[in-house]
């Protein structure tokens, strides 16, 4: 983030966590967080105005492929931080209920936000990375920020054929905008690694690949720079 200006833009904001991340590296830098759960959005607005964060804002709604009322499922089994997904047929929450949400592309969003450029995006959209990416596509291809992003494998009782189709077409959007995609694994002790794959993996979700689900997209005129400053 250091060697990248401009805004950071948190696609699924939750409570904070990657906002205070943001200010334990660059306290000055803007940060935009959309949050669509309500209750999330909430939380995470009275710890912005409570501690005087004027470079922050945080957004309670989704970013989409086009402007859009869809419904988002928000999980009743967190208490504090609700797991919420608007597509429920590739993330299904049981023990859930469903309320109205606006839906926005950030090509358009932006405009209104007063974000004219991007420093870094970070996509946890909860299987909507795909609508993200398509509603961000002309500012991408404009500031050519990097991308981290949330890719989760196919969860058991979904169709895998769905998620396949889905995870070819993000990696060809991917591929058209001429970014690279590299795999960031966590271990459950010491630091990352990271490393250049080519698909996103198919196989069923389960414990043991928690940490296995991030990715970096880098443009392919940055890849040297990048990494670099990552090592």
């Amino acid at each position: 983030m250091r060697y990248r200006e401009g805004p950071i833009i948190d696609v699924g904001a939750n409570v904070g966590q990657t906002m205070f991340d943001v200010l334990c590296v660059d306290a000055r830098r803007t940060y935009v967080g959309f949050e669509p759960n309500p209750r999330c959005a909430e939380i995470l607005q009275s710890i912005i105005i409570s501690n005087g964060l004027t470079n922050c804002t945080v957004v309670p709604a989704a970013l989409w492929s086009g402007f859009a009322v869809r419904n988002l499922q928000v999980s009743r089994l967190v208490a504090f931080t609700p797991r919420a997904s608007l597509m429920p047929e590739l993330l299904p929450l049981h023990f859930s209920y469903t309320r109205p949400t606006i839906c926005m592309p950030l090509d358009q969003a932006a405009t209104f936000l007063g974000v004219r450029n991007l420093g870094v995006v970070k996509i946890d959209a909860e299987s909507a990375e795909l609508e993200v990416i398509d509603g961000m596509a002309s500012m991408l291809e404009r500031w050519r920020p990097p991308i981290i992003c949330e890719v989760l494998r196919p969860v058991r009782g979904t169709d895998q054929r769905i998620h396949a189709k889905r995870a070819l077409q993000l990696r060809e959007i991917i591929d058209k905008m001429d970014y690279g995609i590299f795999s960031i694994v966590k271990p459950r002790s010491g630091p990352p690694t990271i490393h250049p794959v080519r698909e996103f993996p198919g196989d069923t979700w389960s414990l043991l690949k928690w940490g296995q689900n991030d990715y970096l997209f880098i443009p392919s005129e940055q890849a040297e720079d990048a990494a670099a400053n990552i090592s």
